[in-house]
């Protein structure tokens, strides 16, 4: 089904999900080799990625796809040192980056343990830009939403989500959720410009953020995920639901 700019695929479960989503990552990354050389993505947080990441591993890729022309990055990232549960990056080394033929060089945790999370998130743009070019322009950026709607780190409320500055990358101290923990996090301007997006919408709990994007109006325009609205005309977006999440969501 499409609505406008989105692609939504509406699947019985987690599972599903998880496989759609693999088949659409080597898919877009097979056309992004073809294209560039190279196929650029930002892995998401959280639960509604692991799925996706056991399908990844558990299947061969295409002909077409090579693990070793593929550069990671990160939605965003806690404070939080590799080894510790709290790291998206060390759930994502081990739930994927270990278990499949990448290139250690091209992977690029986002650096949120340091002391100095300004100078990281400006390091970590400039990664963003060697390996994407000057717009920093990622192939495809994964994220998960959370229960109040948030994407990336950009949560209700957050100043970031009306002016980022133009920045690709940037800091945020007290997060609401976890405020002992500071993050990294892509911006709006990262988001507008990737040339595609695949957001997971998993479980009965991400049913107001659903609805929150497929009807905003009002309130729900200054919702984080409706933030999908301002994509780049020439992106696009997949919305992957599964019937938890859909089946729940009140008739417009």
């Amino acid at each position: 089904m499409n609505d406008g700019r989105f692609s939504i695929q509406e699947l019985p479960d987690a599972a599903a999900v998880g496989e759609r989503a693999a088949e659409l990552f080597f898919a877009l990354g097979a056309q992004a080799q073809r294209a560039r050389g190279r196929f650029s993505v930002a892995l998401a947080g959280g639960s509604s990625p692991k799925p996706m990441h056991r399908s990844l591993t558990e299947r061969a890729p295409p002909a077409e796809f090579n693990w070793s022309q593929v550069d990671v990055f990160f939605g965003d990232e806690r404070a939080a040192p590799p080894d510790s549960p709290q790291s998206n990056y060390g759930n994502a080394r081990e739930q994927l980056l270990e278990r499949v033929a990448i290139d250690p060089a091209r992977v690029h945790p986002m650096r949120a343990w340091e002391t100095d999370l300004e100078a990281s998130a400006r390091a970590y743009e400039q990664e963003l830009q060697q390996a994407c070019g000057p717009g920093g322009a990622l192939d495809l950026l994964v994220m998960g939403v959370g229960e109040d709607a948030h994407i990336l780190s950009l949560f209700p409320g957050c100043p970031l989500i009306d002016d980022d500055g133009g920045s690709l990358v940037a800091a945020l101290r007290d997060p609401p959720m976890n405020p002992a923990l500071s993050r990294l996090t892509l911006t709006p301007t990262a988001l507008r410009r990737a040339r595609c997006t695949m957001v997971l919408f998993v479980g009965a709990k991400k049913r107001d953020a659903y609805t929150a994007l497929r009807h905003a109006h009002g309130a729900a325009l200054r919702s984080p995920v409706a933030l999908l609205h301002g994509i780049s005309a020439d992106s696009r977006a997949f919305l992957l639901v599964d019937h938890a999440a859909a089946a729940l969501e009140p008739s417009p």
